[in-house]
């Protein structure tokens, strides 16, 4: 997910910045073996999930979530390869206007999707390790798991579709960046940190336990 956001944003970059064909070449051709490994292990994924039962839990519907974004975002970043690997790029891009606008759009939505996911994924995790079974299976029911996706799509999106009201979108688009960004790692860096904890006072509690229990035996003894 990583490599298909930088790839992302650097090929759009490398056809507006009028680079050498053969720095475009490079970036094309690096761009489109990540675009091929994301399709075919994103399309698994989804159709791994979607054959086996044991696989259908409320935290792979996340997962599902996840790799379609990534795959969106994959397919969506060949037209950028078609662009980088043609030589004249730059009037292609202009030549195909509403493609180019439908690949610009799609990209940071699926990005957007993708981090939020993460962060959906991580407060999951969260809840199921240190939550009891019946608030896990109260918080995650089939009609909250549903609004949850709907809620993942639907937020970056309407955050897309407000910066098309600003003349100037340059700025916007990348606060808009920044803060998907920086909601998502804080959402992630919190839930983890509150596992470690838990797992930690768990441990601390057996062992504690343990020394309990000698200290009852010996007392005994």
């Amino acid at each position: 997910m990583i490599g298909e956001t930088l790839t992302a944003s650097l090929d759009i970059e490398v056809i507006r910045d009028g680079n050498s064909y053969s720095e475009r070449l490079v970036v094309g051709l690096l761009t489109l073996c990540i675009c091929i490994f994301g399709i075919v292990g994103n399309a698994m994924v989804i159709v791994a999930v979607l054959l086996s039962r044991k696989l259908q839990t409320p935290a792979n519907a996340f997962v599902v979530t996840l790799a379609f974004a990534d795959l969106f975002t994959c397919v969506a970043n060949i037209w950028n390869v078609v662009a980088l690997l043609f030589p004249d790029g730059k009037e292609l891009h202009d030549r195909f206007e509403r493609l180019t606008t439908i690949t610009t759009k799609t990209i940071p939505l699926c990005i957007g999707v993708s981090l939020f996911t993460l962060a959906a994924i991580s407060f999951n995790r969260y809840i199921l390790i240190t939550k009891s079974r019946a608030v896990y299976q109260m918080m995650y029911s089939p009609m909250k798991i549903s609004a949850m996706v709907i809620a993942i799509w639907v937020i970056p999106f309407s955050l897309l579709m407000a910066l098309e009201l600003l003349e100037d979108r340059s700025l916007p688009y990348l606060v808009y960046r920044v803060s998907i960004l920086s909601l998502a790692l804080i959402t992630i860096s919190a839930s983890y940190l509150l596992v470690y904890r838990h797992v930690r006072q768990h441990f601390e509690r057996m062992r504690q336990q343990e020394v309990n229990n000698r200290v009852d035996q010996e007392t005994h003894t």
